[in-house]
């Protein structure tokens, strides 16, 4: 965001006396309004990314009680398989579902040789970590890929399948 130039400072005599000249030469002066408007374009848009950021924190009740501490919505698979496992609700039926979801653009659950080398390399899942769900010998990982615009989407799925799950924003 800072406003840079270059300019070229030259000294000159003239009769008997010295004259300073100053000419800018970086930005060229005909490219400068076209710069101002690039960079008023950049900050446009750092500006709209800040706003869209959601600090909120969600929270989740089972059947009405309290079932967990607010969490940030990057925690938000991880969480809801920590509550469907406590209350024994992870079979494979449920595996699959899980599985097929896409709310996140990547795979819920993923065993580990299913991670791909740019999924490691993004974090999108924590394998450098326990894994999250352990189920008929298999260990998975949940997505870390939440925003704005997903959240709604798993949330819907995951209270339409188990009705006595509800999610609370914070």
């Amino acid at each position: 965001g800072l406003d840079i130039r270059c300019v070229r400072l030259s000294l000159h005599r003239l009769d008997e006396q010295l004259v300073f000249s100053a000419d800018q030469i970086i930005p060229l002066p005909e490219a400068e309004s076209y710069q101002v408007q690039v960079r008023e374009k950049r900050q446009e848009v750092r500006a709209a990314k800040n706003n869209e950021k959601d600090y909120s924190k969600l929270s989740l009740s089972y059947d009405g009680d309290h079932a967990s501490e607010p969490f940030r919505k990057a925690d938000i698979g991880s969480e809801t398989v920590k509550l469907l496992e406590e209350k024994g609700l992870i079979d494979q039926a449920v595996i699959d579902f899980l599985r097929a979801d896409r709310s996140a653009s990547f795979q819920f659950l993923k065993a580990f040789e299913e991670v791909t080398d740019r999924e490691k390399e993004y974090n999108r899942y924590p394998i450098n970590k326990a894994p999250e769900l352990i189920h008929d010998g298999r260990e998975y990982f949940v997505v870390r890929n939440w925003g704005i615009g997903n959240i709604d989407s798993f949330i819907e799925k995951i209270q339409g399948r188990f009705p006595q799950i509800r999610f609370i924003r914070h």
